[in-house]
């Protein structure tokens, strides 16, 4: 299965309810990329344009785009930035010498 990155920004009504009642946001997350047949990695909190970032893996990242406004709907996510795939520094060194061959 291939790396994804997915970054996320939550609404300001929802910071205020997770501010009053904190509970584990990778749950919600953990449990929507599960049922999409992949696996949650890591998940962080950040400051800047993004309230969060989600490693996971899938096996592509259409049944994740097809379920993520529900997932967001559910977790009162503004944005929830589309996977970008991600490739191990050993495929990119395999990449590179193919290309100088």
């Amino acid at each position: 299965m291939a790396l994804y990155m997915a970054q996320f920004a939550y609404t300001a009504e929802a910071l205020a309810t997770m501010a009053k009642n904190p509970q584990d946001r990778s749950v919600p997350s953990r449990e929507l990329i599960e049922k999409s047949g992949g696996r949650l990695i890591s998940f962080y909190f950040c400051f800047g344009e993004y309230d969060g970032v989600a490693i996971y893996e899938a096996p592509d990242e259409r049944p994740l785009q097809s379920q993520a406004p529900s997932g967001s709907a559910e977790g009162a996510a503004l944005c929830w930035g589309v996977g970008c795939p991600h490739f191990s520094s050993s495929f990119l060194g395999g990449v590179g010498k193919r290309t100088l061959q």
